[in-house]
């Protein structure tokens, strides 16, 4: 995985397992779970590979277990 620089994003990749399905993480965990940019990942949501995001004001999140089960599954799934 890529070296994390960022000390909160290298928290929430530690605690990322022990989370609840429900709980919400954002695009920069995500980009690094998936190893793909930010770019990328709207893409894929525009190819319905990724399910699109909740909003959170102006936050764009994703349930964990969506993310869990991307991983999981794959993209392509």
């Amino acid at each position: 995985m890529n070296q994390v620089k960022d000390t909160r994003l290298q928290y929430e990749l530690e605690l990322f397992d022990s989370k609840p399905d429900s709980a919400l993480t954002d695009i920069k965990v995500l980009s690094l779970l998936l190893n793909r940019s930010r770019a990328s990942l709207y893409r894929d949501i525009e190819a319905g590979k990724i399910p699109p995001p909740k909003k959170v004001g102006r936050s764009s999140r994703w349930p964990v277990g969506v993310v869990r089960k991307l991983l999981n599954d794959g993209l392509d799934a």
